[in-house]
């Protein structure tokens, strides 16, 4: 199934087409923020409504993969975060 819009980067990542925007970013907008379409475009003006309904579609046309897909991620920073010393100026700061 073909969605419009939306292209696979040459890295293998789906994105918007013509753009470096990453359909998971939106995706992650919309799921964890609770943004609406318009207020993705709002926080992505270079993009249309058009271009915002198409990650969103897709979404929902694979929300298991991509839920899972975005737990991955969290999980992922949250090791990277915690193997991170903390910033001298945090740990002066304290």
């Amino acid at each position: 199934m073909s969605y419009p819009h939306l292209t696979v980067n040459t890295r293998g990542v789906l994105c918007i087409d013509g753009t470096r925007h990453r359909v998971i970013d939106l995706v992650a907008d919309h799921v964890a923020h609770g943004y609406s379409a318009a207020q993705i475009v709002e926080q992505y003006p270079d993009l249309t409504l058009a271009q915002v309904h198409a990650p969103l579609t897709y979404y929902y046309d694979h929300e298991e993969a991509l839920n899972a897909a975005l737990l991955a991620s969290y999980a992922q920073t949250e090791r990277q975060r915690h193997q991170q010393p903390p910033h001298p100026k945090l740990v002066a700061a304290r």
